[in-house]
């Protein structure tokens, strides 16, 4: 396969974590991650794959667009998710790489990843977890007065009751 037609795997911080990047990779695929990947590392045994998988030229360091950041957290809000900038900017990059027409895969075990990159219609392989079956929108209330809140403001303006997230499934997440 040429350069063009490779598969593009985007690691988040638990391929590393989890040894789940091939040190003999697939010659159709390229896989990469994002410099806040690599800062979010902390063990010494993750340190060390990430060091020779990079050393080896097996993972690439790439960066996500402005554009592409800027609707990852759009869809957050769409969503009512929480995600680390770490997380944004892998979710990011893969919307990046989709845009250029590359087929690509987000491997990660983070739920929240997974809910945000379905709705993207971004695919997800999930490394030692199951992968999710729906895709969720979140919303925040309080248990006292019933009243809904888009965003997690902590506790109601209206009771001063910390407020409980709910979820509620809005598709499957197919693929």
């Amino acid at each position: 396969m040429d350069g063009m037609n490779k598969k593009v795997l985007v690691l988040d911080a638990s391929a590393f974590i989890n040894l789940k990047i091939p040190l003999h990779p697939d010659v159709d695929s390229i896989y990469v991650t994002t410099v806040q990947v690599l800062n979010e590392l902390k063990d010494r045994m993750s340190k060390l794959h990430a060091s020779i998988a990079l050393m080896q030229r097996i993972v690439r360091i790439d960066s996500p667009s402005e554009n592409s950041l800027r609707e990852v957290k759009s869809i957050l809000k769409t969503l009512g998710e929480k995600l680390s900038e770490t997380d944004i900017s892998v979710v990011a990059l893969a919307l990046d790489y989709k845009k250029m027409m590359k087929d690509v895969i987000i491997l990660t075990d983070d739920y929240s990843v997974s809910n945000v990159a379905k709705f993207l219609d971004l695919k997800v392989k999930p490394l030692i977890r199951r992968g999710i079956v729906s895709i969720i929108r979140w919303r925040y209330q309080c248990p006292s007065c019933r009243r809904i809140f888009r965003e997690d403001v902590g506790v109601c303006p209206f009771c001063g009751i910390k407020l409980i997230k709910r979820g509620r499934r809005i598709k499957p997440a197919d693929s």
